[in-house]
């Protein structure tokens, strides 16, 4: 049996938080939750792009973008 997004269960009510949403596999997922009902936080390197795919029709589901810094996705990063 193939995975589709039809297997998904409803996702209202659920807040997801997808990074590098704005494109690639990041967007499919993006559309995929979207279409299933769940609030998602989009982070984004870049703002504008964010705003982009948050403009692409998804159904009734809330969008928050959010720029995050490339440096979070340094692997061995401390924090200071």
């Amino acid at each position: 049996m193939n995975w589709t997004i039809e297997r998904i269960s409803d996702l209202s009510g659920k807040v997801i938080i997808v990074t590098g949403g704005n494109s690639g596999l990041g967007y499919e997922s993006v559309k995929a939750f979207a279409m299933k009902g769940a609030d998602v936080v989009l982070a984004s390197r870049s703002t504008e792009k964010g705003e982009e795919a948050k403009a692409m029709p998804y159904g009734g589901s809330r969008f928050v973008i959010v720029r995050s810094s490339q440096n979070m996705y340094s692997p061995g990063r401390s924090s200071r």
